[in-house]
């Protein structure tokens, strides 16, 4: 008799002890119970910024089974496992690819359907390719599979400065490139470029990561043919003006002088050196000299420019000391300077009747800087002439009354 009620509340204290847990409290239906076995799991799901708990989304819904069962073998009923591949895209993709059910999220229903024409998506419908990125490969990370965040959270895998990254997981393995032939050095050179320190170094998050260019769940190399649509969603008159040169046509646009994925800032640089993406790499004396002399006239007006900028700023700067309000002509070179800006753009036209007008107005910006700073100068020097001769006056003036006054002393005048 004592066993059986020893039994009865040693089951009791256990009941109570599980309807206590919070995945039994936020669930009063026992839909989570598998979280009192699964601890690891727990702690994934129960972190607050867990997006799928947040719309209590649990355990069955996804792997099946029966939460509600105490014994391992009764929850364990109609169990679905871990799923992988396909079974991956296609459970993600029974909630998210319904329309009526994510209405309410405000999100799109046609990720599913662009994975499936993305090299990922390919690989994986129709040649059956497991090793490829499914929706867990990005929007979790290796160790935490159960912790989906939002995406905007800055902690998600897929937040913009995340991404570059997560797609590192992938692409810079070497053993797993190689099978597809593809280069595992991406990241590296991504991260040396002026696109990856912006975003990487500095949190500048207007810059592009590997989706703006790639795209996400429809992930696409873009063909040459499309590069420069790509670059122009960001670089619009750049690609305006490219398509205005001779060079159109010819060349495999942006990337046959800036590169892919390692692309250096561009400088007046790129016009005089002969590496690549150096006007020097196509154009020399024996080659299309003509493209050469063009890029050597343009960099040495530039060059001139900068070194206007340089004088007319080391005058103002004497100005100021002397006490000059000099605003007005900071503004000239300002105004000077943003014109100059037009010029990195321009140089894609390769035409010097439309640059050169550019670098005449910065040029005469500067003159009316430098005019102005010099008349103010001049003031300063005919105001000291006038202040010289003035003094000299006074002193000649005090030495005669000096003289007179002793002289008077000395008669015994005074």
């Amino acid at each position: 008799m004592k066993n059986k009620i020893f039994f009865a509340l040693s089951t009791a204290a256990v009941m109570l002890f599980i309807c206590s847990t919070p995945a039994f409290a936020k669930n009063g239906n026992g839909k989570n119970m598998c979280l009192t076995c699964h601890s690891e799991q727990k702690s994934q799901y129960d972190n607050a910024d867990n997006v799928h708990a947040s719309y209590d989304i649990a355990c069955t819904d996804c792997h099946g089974g029966d939460s509600a069962q105490i014994d391992k073998d009764a929850a364990h009923a109609n169990f679905k496992g871990k799923p992988h591949g396909k079974d991956i895209t296609e459970l993600c993709g029974s909630c998210h690819s319904n329309p009526e059910y994510m209405a309410a999220f405000r999100i799109p229903t046609d990720q599913l359907a662009k994975y499936k024409t993305s090299h990922h998506g390919k690989k994986l419908y129709e040649n059956d390719d497991n090793n490829v990125a499914t929706c867990l490969s990005c929007h979790t990370n290796k160790k935490e599979r159960h912790l989906i965040r939002k995406v905007k959270d800055s902690a998600s895998p897929v937040a913009r400065q995340n991404l570059p990254y997560t797609c590192a997981e992938c692409h810079s393995n070497k053993e797993l490139m190689q099978k597809y032939n593809l280069p595992s050095d991406v990241f590296d050179n991504y991260k040396k470029s002026v696109h990856g320190k912006k975003l990487l170094e500095e949190q500048d998050r207007a810059v592009p990561n590997c989706a703006s260019c790639h795209g996400s769940h429809g992930a696409t190399p873009p063909d040459t043919a499309h590069v420069s649509d790509v670059c122009g969603n960001c670089h619009s008159k750049t690609r305006e003006y490219f398509r205005e040169s001779p060079h159109y046509g010819n060349l495999n646009e942006c990337v046959e002088c800036h590169s892919n994925h390692y692309i250096a800032k561009p400088s007046r640089e790129m016009l005089k050196g002969e590496g690549r993406g150096h006007c020097g790499s196509c154009h020399s004396k024996d080659m299309m000299p003509k493209g050469l002399e063009l890029a050597s006239k343009i960099y040495d007006e530039f060059t001139g420019i900068d070194e206007q900028i340089n004088t007319a700023e080391k005058l103002i700067l004497q100005a100021e000391l002397t006490g000059f309000y000099m605003e007005d002509e900071k503004g000239f070179i300002e105004d000077a300077r943003r014109e100059m800006t037009h010029i990195i753009p321009l140089i894609h036209t390769a035409s010097y009747v439309k640059i050169e007008p550019v670098m005449r107005k910065s040029s005469s910006l500067i003159e009316q800087a430098k005019a102005d700073t010099n008349k103010k100068l001049q003031k300063a020097r005919d105001r000291k002439a006038i202040g010289a001769v003035v003094a000299v006056f006074i002193v000649f003036f005090v030495g005669i009354v000096f003289l007179k006054f002793r002289g008077i002393l000395s008669k015994g005048l005074y």
